[in-house]
């Protein structure tokens, strides 16, 4: 049974996980908390995520704050212009009885519209932590590769809306692992999108 606990043991294995995800956890929950530091943060986790998905060599305290530094400016800017697009989105689907007659009409403008929002969000974070771009050439790739991968979307959705349920059930859980477990879920859809598309790639 020694093989269990040997560094090449499955235990071992599961033990190094659980450790990167309450360190990554803890991490983005400290970065995050003036709010406005969220899209540098969230790229942050995805950059050291990607490296664990890859089987890199990952030093986690180090590479997160390397990829937050890098990113801060352009994960700000692009985190401030979605906040912008939901607050307008959820505003004007707020006062829906206020437009009578063109209510629907406002609601069929807008799902849309919220859709699209959602499809780069998605992506954009785990595409920043990754490659360098101008902020508007990493959201045009964002909005371009979920609508290519629809389905990859739909099923980050998926796991976002199973992790909350989690976390409503066992709320401890939100602050040890459940951004960290989510984001890591997350990139194994959207990181097998990118790949497709990575130079070289077959």
């Amino acid at each position: 049974m020694k093989w269990l606990f040997n560094t090449e043991g499955i235990i071992y294995k599961i033990m190094t996980a659980v450790y990167h995800m309450i360190i990554l956890n803890l991490l983005w929950c400290i970065t995050s908390l003036p709010l406005i530091t969220v899209g540098a943060s969230t790229t942050a986790l995805y950059y050291v995520i990607g490296k664990i998905a890859r089987k890199e060599e990952v030093h986690e305290i180090k590479d997160f704050y390397k990829s937050f530094r890098e990113n801060f400016k352009q994960a700000t800017c692009i985190w401030m212009i979605l906040c912008a697009a939901y607050v307008m989105i959820y505003t004007n689907l707020s006062f829906l009885e206020k437009y009578g007659s063109m209510g629907g009409l406002m609601l069929a403008v807008q799902l849309p519209v919220l859709v699209q929002v959602v499809i780069i969000t998605v992506f954009v974070f785990p595409l920043l932590s990754r490659y360098e771009s101008s902020t508007i050439g990493i959201i045009k790739a964002s909005w371009v590769l979920g609508i290519k991968h629809v389905f990859s979307c739909f099923g980050t959705l998926a796991i976002v809306a199973a992790a909350a349920l989690i976390a409503r059930t066992v709320p401890g859980l939100f602050l040890l692992v459940f951004i960290s477990f989510t984001a890591f879920a997350i990139y194994l859809v959207v990181g097998r999108v990118m790949e497709k598309y990575r130079p070289g790639a077959v």
